[in-house]
């Protein structure tokens, strides 16, 4: 059976072009015109990436896609990527409510974070090895919650007991793990369901999902659902476009 090919956006509610105008009527047209999902971020102290200058106005994505859950009728809202600085608990119900309010067309895409500062703010330690114990156990704790259990943590980040959701999601929330790395690949096949990285070309994207096939039949599972949000410039013309990127080809 042949992979399908889906296409997705990612919504401008971020930097000096953030719009709540834009990203309402562009996923109506997004919807219009095919396009299977639309896509946002998710930070708590928002500073710019590479490329995308110093304006660091930004617009909470889960309401954003809140919002557009309203608007649309078949596009699937996705979060590239959540940054695990929530109460779990919080997180599942977020995630729990928009399910209900999209009838189903959601997916958690969550990662690591790559700024520690977030982090900080929040209150949790920044370490790499906190924020990958902090994504574990949230994607954990939300697939618990969400499958109606009553759930109970004691560690080093979190202590409740006996805790149940309701409403439980319209359908099972797929979770994606976001990451260009090897050891975002192994996590993918470890405890999600999908991988998606950003920033990376397509030739390395390719060797990525060998990895991940390999990954994923020692683990005695299927192939995971593997996504990528490319550098993409459109213009008239390859040189035009290439002037848009700051980036080798």
């Amino acid at each position: 059976m042949g992979t399908e090919l889906k296409f997705g956006l990612l919504l401008p509610h971020f930097c000096e072009h953030a719009s709540v105008e834009k990203c309402i009527e562009g996923s109506k047209k997004a919807e219009a015109y095919g396009f299977d999902s639309v896509w946002v971020r998710d930070h708590l102290v928002f500073e710019p990436h590479g490329m995308e200058g110093t304006d660091n106005t930004h617009i909470e994505g889960l309401l954003m896609l809140s919002a557009i859950a309203s608007i649309t009728k078949k596009l699937i809202l996705g979060t590239a990527m959540v940054i695990c600085h929530r109460n779990p608990i919080h997180l599942a119900q977020l995630f729990a409510a928009l399910s209900t309010i999209s009838n189903g067309r959601l997916i958690m895409g969550m990662g690591l974070g790559g700024f520690p500062h977030e982090f900080a703010a929040a209150g949790h330690p920044n370490t790499l090895q906190d924020r990958a114990d902090l994504a574990r156990i949230n994607a954990d704790i939300c697939r618990r919650l969400w499958a109606g259990e009553k759930v109970s943590c004691k560690d080093n980040y979190f202590n409740f007991e006996d805790v149940e959701l309701k409403p439980t999601p319209a359908t099972r929330i797929p979770i994606w793990y976001g990451g260009g790395t090897p050891a975002s690949c192994r996590r993918a096949v470890e405890y999600c369901d999908g991988w998606m990285p950003a920033r990376i070309t397509l030739a390395t994207f390719r060797k990525c999902i060998e990895y991940l096939r390999e990954l994923s039949k020692k683990a005695g599972r299927q192939m995971i659902t593997a996504g990528v949000m490319p550098f993409t410039s459109i213009a008239r013309d390859k040189e035009t476009a290439l002037s848009k990127v700051n980036v080798k080809a």
